[in-house]
């Protein structure tokens, strides 16, 4: 029996307009990285990425995404990633900052991007008691990510 191979790509997204949209998910983020798909490698590369290309973790608060792809579609699944200039009809560019083969360690980078990005004062910090449980409820859903 073999085992599937995935790979984690660590990804930040960053808005050309400057604004932050809290009620964005994972599934408008992995329409358009599969539409990118499409658009860079056709038919082909969306045939062989299609099953396993997945968002399976993103906090809108700090931008940061964590996509899951197979290893023999790591390169084709970076440059998709990199080539991403669209979600949602809001201009974006986006930088890879890590790859692993192993979810912990891309959550380890993805939980240190936030707190950096945090920290720094890039995010915006409302005072509001909401604003706080869903920046936690995030936080929480990161650490309970599982392969």
């Amino acid at each position: 029996m073999v085992r599937y191979k995935n790979r984690y790509l660590v990804v930040e997204l960053l808005w050309k307009d400057g604004k932050f949209d809290y009620s964005l998910g994972e599934t408008p983020i992995s329409q358009a990285l599969k539409d990118s798909v499409s658009l860079n490698f056709g038919d082909y590369g969306q045939g062989l990425m299609s099953q396993s290309l997945q968002v399976r973790y993103f906090n809108p608060f700090t931008n940061v995404a964590i996509v899951r792809c197979t290893e023999a579609c790591k390169n084709q699944a970076a440059v998709a990633v990199t080539l991403l200039d669209e979600v949602k009809s809001r201009r974006c560019s986006t930088v890879l900052r890590y790859t692993s083969g192993r979810i912990q360690k891309a959550k380890e980078m993805a939980l240190c991007l936030s707190r950096k990005r945090y920290l720094s004062g890039v995010i915006k910090k409302p005072n509001t008691e909401r604003y706080l449980e869903e920046f936690e409820d995030y936080h929480q859903r990161l650490l309970a990510l599982n392969p």
